[in-house]
């Protein structure tokens, strides 16, 4: 009993934390991730321009505080053009670009509502 209470926890903790969320409006897209997620890592920060890229997009530990969060996420409003999301749209896949589409990365996708999908 004991066992299947642990692998019940960690199956709700992993459905919770891999995968991003994407959710459209008229007003654009808005796509949701953790900074661990693989669409992120491997996809969002491989079409970021070097230059841009050494401004810091990484957030390095699992516990990092919300000011983290609220870093990374201006530097993404602030400094990736509607280039790199179009690319990124076309790279997952999943949803089709609409301008605007945003990024926000979230310690949880708890925190997002939208469809979900894994990479």
């Amino acid at each position: 009993m004991n066992f299947q209470s642990i692998f019940i926890l960690l199956v709700t903790i992993l459905s919770t934390s891999i995968g991003y969320k994407v959710e459209e409006s008229s007003n654009g897209v808005k796509v949701c991730m953790t900074p661990h997620e693989s669409a992120y890592q491997d996809v969002f920060l491989t079409l970021i321009p070097d230059n841009i890229l050494s401004l810091g997009f990484e957030i390095e530990s699992y516990d990092s505080d919300s000011y983290d969060y609220n870093t990374i996420n201006k530097k993404i409003k602030d400094n990736i053009d509607q280039k790199v999301m179009e690319s990124f749209a076309q790279s997952l896949g999943t949803f089709t670009y609409k301008n605007p589409t945003n990024v926000t990365v979230v310690s949880d996708l708890s925190q997002c509502s939208g469809t979900t999908y894994n990479y």
